[in-house]
């Protein structure tokens, strides 16, 4: 082959790697921290998950669950119907949550 043809081919497969490189590496990106607000409208049985605003979020032994004066809560304490914040993470499969603040009710 000619080295203008070898150098054009070794050019084009570069790009292709460099793309193919680019693009797996940005599905990374744009997980930033998201809130939620609102109240419990179910809680898993196995404490895996809650239900806030029609959204299931999933806890994990990583999540952080606390009051609002910041003392930890244990998972088994969450029930339908607390005022909640929550800070998640948005993972291919859904939600997971990195903490949950419970609000104490207004007038209570």
């Amino acid at each position: 082959m000619k080295p203008k043809k070898v150098a054009f081919l070794h050019l084009l497969l570069l790009i292709s790697i460099l793309l193919i490189v680019r693009t797996g590496f940005s599905q990374g990106r744009g997980t930033g921290t998201l809130s939620f607000e609102g109240v419990i409208e179910r809680v898993s049985e196995d404490l895996q998950y809650i239900v806030i605003n029609e959204t299931k979020i999933s806890i994990s032994w990583s999540t952080q669950i606390i009051d609002e004066n910041g003392n930890a809560i244990k998972a088994d304490v969450l029930r339908q119907q607390f005022s909640v914040a929550v800070q998640v993470v948005q993972k291919r499969d859904g939600f997971l949550a990195k903490k949950i603040v419970i609000r104490k009710r207004k007038g209570v």
